[in-house]
């Protein structure tokens, strides 16, 4: 283990700390519908406010494309980084709500742009033969601060002492940035800039593309109507949500630091039994809805995606045989992305005419049966393509 991190190069552990920053401020940012919520919002508007941050994601990836290709990833997680600063600025000084949906949408297109040149510069820096053990690694970004900062975070709001989260939130942004200074090369691609109607249609044609870019929204629908919810939907349940969060990232943690190794051996025969392990976590702690319940599903949720993490961003670098690698990571992003913007305003909707806590219970039925038919459906090609490569 200690030679294969001896491969890993500098340039990634900044990146990490780089992530590590903003992803804190994400972490302490999925409380805000709880804040909303506090605030006297209705669910619908704690649901367009979050949409709003998703739609900018998505609407920016052309953008985004355009930028990466022109000024490099290390540009790319600068100016991210600051654009969410300024969102967040905008989030906690004002309560008028077109005031929030700008902050969100700032915010919003910061982070697409930050999240595309982390994922990138890692994909182009890391050794091909531990790709799956770098991006495991990386994944302890989005984990550590769920840990730590959002059970933080979600006493400072109980407590009334929201701006403080805020304050902590932004903080982090510009840290991120600041570190990010110390990259020395940022990545630009040598790639032919494609449009992005042109990946699309391009990538959406590949039989193993199509079923990555499919796995990646798959992976969005475990978190993203469920996530910036879970907080809700447990204080309806007589709970907390870090019951079911702190155990998931823990569990994510350990099998990231101490199994994404087995990525680079097994690759996606590993997809769809890690799949299943978390999407039947998730519908055991939301349908049983105790606090000793929500802990065990979260441990299973943790284990599924504490691998799931490294593996999907490690076949989308491999499916790409290093051509417009740039284009790729932004199209997949952006699937990602999709889900986001759909699933929350449906769970918003749906949360309006059943709470929280019975939209938490359906939505994981849905995501259950997506989940099985695209392992019997879509997936099995993946091995396929792996014997025939």
């Amino acid at each position: 283990m200690v030679t294969l991190l001896k491969k890993i190069p500098a340039e990634f552990v900044i990146c990490l700390l780089t992530a590590l920053a903003s992803y804190t401020a994400m972490a302490l940012l999925f409380l805000y519908p709880l804040i909303l919520s506090i605030k006297g919002f209705s669910p619908l508007e704690i649901g367009a406010a979050w949409v709003a941050f998703e739609i900018a994601l998505v609407l920016g990836r052309p953008w985004c494309n355009i930028f990466l290709h022109e000024h490099g990833t290390k540009k790319g997680l600068i100016l991210g980084a600051l654009m969410m600063a300024a969102g967040i600025i905008l989030l906690a000084l004002f309560t008028f709500f077109p005031v929030i949906i700008l902050g969100r949408i700032i915010q919003g297109a910061g982070w697409g742009l930050f999240i595309v040149s982390n994922n990138l510069h890692n994909a182009r820096i890391l050794p091909v033969e531990i790709r799956g053990l770098g991006f495991g690694l990386a994944g302890i970004a989005p984990i550590l601060p769920q840990m730590t900062f959002f059970p933080l975070g979600e006493w400072f709001v109980l407590s009334g002492h929201i701006l403080t989260v805020f304050l902590m939130a932004t903080l982090a942004c510009i840290l991120s940035s600041l570190i990010a200074l110390g990259i020395t090369s940022g990545v630009e691609s040598k790639d032919k800039r494609l449009s992005f109607h042109a990946l699309a249609r391009q990538y959406w044609q590949d039989k193993e593309i199509r079923a990555i870019l499919l796995a990646g929204s798959a992976f969005a629908m475990l978190a993203a109507p469920v996530l910036p919810y879970m907080a809700n939907g447990a204080k309806e349940w007589g709970t907390v949500g870090s019951a079911f969060l702190l155990p998931a990232a823990l569990t994510s943690l350990i099998m990231r630091l101490f199994l994404s190794r087995t990525v680079d051996h097994l690759g996606n025969r590993l997809l769809r039994p890690f799949f299943l392990i978390s999407c039947a976590g998730l519908t055991f702690s939301c349908w049983t809805s105790t606090t000793l319940s929500m802990f065990t599903g979260g441990i299973l949720y943790g284990i599924g995606s504490g691998l799931i993490y490294p593996l999907i961003f490690s076949e989308i670098a491999r499916a790409s045989k290093g051509q417009n690698m740039t284009g790729l990571f932004v199209l997949f992003n952006t699937f990602i992305d999709l889900v986001w913007v759909v699933a929350p305003l449906a769970a918003a909707f749906l949360a309006q005419l059943v709470g929280f806590g019975w939209m938490l219970r359906v939505i994981s039925i849905i995501i259950g049966g997506c989940v099985l038919f695209l392992s019997l459906k879509i997936w099995p090609c993946l091995q396929d393509n792996r014997r025939e490569n």
